[in-house]
């Protein structure tokens, strides 16, 4: 009976599982018939893949002969802007440079091509050109010679908000997905916006997002649904999805200072002036005239320069088009006498306040955020109001200042309370009394060495002269609240701790303004200043006489070479030339044409000091510093390949005090370390810590320190210098 039963149950799943299988095998006919739907339309991601490109860089050292073969590559993501082949990337994309224990090493840009279709049967490949940059915003334009094909719309990054999914878009590790001769496919992948990080002034400065981002998705574009351009990706936190894209704002911003629509051909009409007029001009090296000056010139990203004697050189890099004009005040160049004089500290009194110019109560955050902010050459801001106080919150080496009030002051007194955190360094903080566009003066005191200097500190070269050094007859303590004081009339300058005047210093003749606004300083001391002030004092006796000699307790600067860099003086033999070119990271001299050519930095003229540089010499030539000198005549320490010079030049002829053999190495050209140590006639030479040049012969006791080739090409990387008496 069960049997019986059973039949019609058995018969009943068996005609069941056949049913389910005929439809299992109908929607796989149907998922071979139609394809499957993706998440963005079809339209979509084909404009996408058409105006996303691949970019190659290939680079050498500038040393490297032309013939030789490219030594690096790389390579990142762009994408198209306009119909004319404007591109978009990152600028560390196109930015040649290694990296060497704590070095940054320039590279010579050879090429730089942008492939459409990448890894596609339709691959392009374009000659591209360097339009405009912003170095700080990581933003590069290219053009290509390529039109009508689309672009991407430029959207608002004001419109995201946190959870809004994006795409991102470009070619993760390169030419690792290569396929035989082309290029990577491009890839597409998705995330959602997991942060708008803004600064203390309310600006948008990061998108962060949680799509998988790898090295080669630089300078690919962040899109949202609306197929709209919102960010440029260019930061990866390794494996964490924690990434970074720049907001579109900043590019709105560099597209408004180089418009897309500027023609900008090999016949840019462009005219020059300056103040004064005078002024020799050169593009990428190549001297065209005088100011004020009417030239036709080739457009996009180009080294502007402007020579006067007397003056700084003008440096920058300049997005040139068509009717560009450009005008630019030169700055007068300075020399100081650095003459290490030991000096005690002079009676001293407070002068009487008048009337209160600033105060500053820290009752609200809003008036600290609108004030200009200096982090040792960083765009990141570290101040903050808390509590009725301003605070400095970081803990690091960096030299960390705000400024506020305005720039005419002349004699006044700044008063603040002011205390350093405890730490187990040597804590600097204090208050600045003059900031110029050059640097700043400042009384500082040191928590861990209970010492108050008088300093002016200087931007570029960026180091310190210090005016006044002395050891207090207590201990500073940390945590605690100071009251510090400091009052400048003409040339004097006095500091007061708790009411007490504790130092005091008289500036110079011609290196330190006599006007300029206030701030507060601090370095590993995560400081905090109260209760603000600025107060007028009555303008001091006309008869005070300035001292031209600047009393120097100590003097350190170094120069990593900027592309603003505007105090060297550049000359073949002994005429003057054109400046030597300037690079994040080097200074170089690439003519290596017969003869000696020199820079010197004309800010500083020294006596006794200790030197140290990094430099890379050309094996066909030499190159090395000139430790004392000018345009006539000069100590120098030279290398060559196979020997070391100590060498003085003057009227008489070429001299050679001291020289010694050295080794000649197989490979690349080798860069040296030179430390010099000069004190009177004497002079020591050390080279990579192992060869030693020596003369007590010397008879050029002072003069500027500069750079120097001979019959080749150099570069050099790094130059410091420290004096103390």
């Amino acid at each position: 009976m069960n049997i019986v039963h059973a039949m019609p149950r058995r018969l009943h799943c068996w005609i069941a599982a056949h049913v389910a299988l005929v439809l299992v095998i109908s929607c796989f006919a149907r998922m071979e018939a139609e394809e499957l739907t993706p998440v963005m339309s079809v339209e979509q991601i084909e404009r996408i893949k058409a105006a996303t490109v691949f970019v190659q860089v290939r680079a050498r050292s500038y040393l490297d002969p032309e013939s030789g073969p490219f030594r690096y590559e790389s390579s990142g993501t762009g994408f198209v802007v306009s119909e004319d082949g404007h591109i978009v990337t990152n600028w560390h994309v196109i930015d040649c440079h290694t990296e060497e224990r704590g070095l940054r090493l320039p590279l010579r840009r050879d090429e730089l091509q942008v492939i459409f279709f990448s890894g596609t049967p339709r691959q392009q490949a374009y000659p591209a050109r360097l339009l405009a940059a912003d170095e700080r915003a990581d933003l590069a334009v290219l053009q290509v010679a390529r039109t009508g094909g689309p672009a991407l719309p430029l959207g608002d990054s004001a419109r995201l908000r946190e959870t809004v999914p994006v795409w991102i878009c470009g070619f993760p590790f390169g030419p690792l997905f290569s396929v035989l001769q082309r290029g990577p496919e491009i890839s597409i992948n998705r995330g959602l916006v997991t942060c708008l990080r803004h600064d203390d002034r309310g600006r948008l400065r990061q998108i962060q997002f949680d799509a998988a981002v790898n090295r080669g998705n630089s300078g690919g574009p962040l899109l949202a649904d609306d197929g709209a351009v919102y960010g440029i990706t260019n930061i990866a936190m390794g494996t964490s999805r924690i990434n970074f894209a720049i907001p579109v704002a900043q590019l709105h911003a560099l597209l408004e200072t180089s418009p897309l629509t500027a023609r900008s051909a090999e016949d840019c009409a462009l005219t020059i002036t300056s103040a004064p007029s005078g002024a020799s001009v050169y593009l990428d090296g190549e001297r065209l005239g005088v100011t004020p000056l009417q030239v036709a010139v080739q457009g996009g990203h180009r080294r502007f320069s402007l020579s006067r004697p007397g003056y700084r050189h003008h440096h920058e890099h300049l997005a040139i088009h068509d009717q560009l004009v450009v005008d630019r005040r030169m700055v007068p160049m300075v020399i100081t006498e650095l003459r290490p004089v030991a000096r005690a500290l002079a009676p001293a009194e407070a002068a009487e306040h008048g009337e209160a110019l600033w105060r500053e109560d820290f009752a609200q955050a809003a008036p600290a955020e609108d004030w200009d902010q200096e982090t040792g050459g960083q765009d990141q801001r570290t101040w903050y109001v808390e509590d009725g106080a301003l605070h400095q919150f970081a803990d690091d080496e960096l030299l960390h200042a705000v400024f506020a009030g305005e720039r005419d002051w002349q004699h006044y007194a700044v008063q603040s309370r002011m205390r350093i955190a405890d730490n187990p360094g040597d804590g600097r903080a204090g208050l600045i009394v003059r900031d110029t566009e050059d640097g700043f003066l400042l009384m500082r005191l040191h928590s861990g060495s209970s010492r108050v200097q008088i300093a002016q500190h200087v931007r570029s070269p960026f180091g310190w002269t210090i005016l006044a050094d002395q050891s207090l007859d207590m201990a500073v303590e940390t945590g605690r609240w100071y009251t510090m004081e400091v009052q400048v009339r003409g040339p004097e300058v006095l500091g007061l701790l708790d009411g007490r005047p504790v130092i005091a210093a008289r500036l110079a003749a011609g290196p330190i303004a006599r006007s300029g606004r206030i701030g507060f300083y601090a370095v590993d001391a995560q400081a905090s200043f109260a209760e603000a002030r600025v107060l007028g004092l009555a303008a001091p006796d006309q008869d005070i006489e300035l001292d031209d000699s600047l009393a120097v307790h100590s003097f350190w600067f170094t120069d990593r070479f900027a592309e603003h860099e505007g105090l060297w003086q550049a000359y073949h033999q002994q005429d003057k030339t054109s400046p030597w070119r300037l690079s994040p990271g080097a200074m170089m001299q690439l003519d290596d044409s017969a003869g000696r050519r020199v820079s010197l930095l004309r800010r500083y003229r020294i006596s006794d000091a200790q030197l140290h540089a990094v430099l890379t010499v050309d094996g066909a030539g030499a190159a090395g510093l000139v430790l004392r000198g000018d345009k006539d005549h000069g100590l120098m320490a030279v290398i060559a390949r196979g020997r070391a010079e100590l060498i003085e030049v003057d009227d008489q002829g070429r001299r050679v005090l001291a020289s010694a053999a050295m080794p000649v190495p197989e490979g690349p050209p080798p860069r040296h370390h030179v430390a010099v140590l000069m004190q009177g006639r004497t002079v020591h030479v050390a080279i990579d810590q192992q060869m030693r040049l020596s003369t007590d012969r010397a008879s050029i006791t002072s003069g500027h320190i500069g750079l120097v080739t001979e019959d080749g090409r150099g570069l050099f990387h790094m130059i410091g210098a420290s004096t103390a008496p």
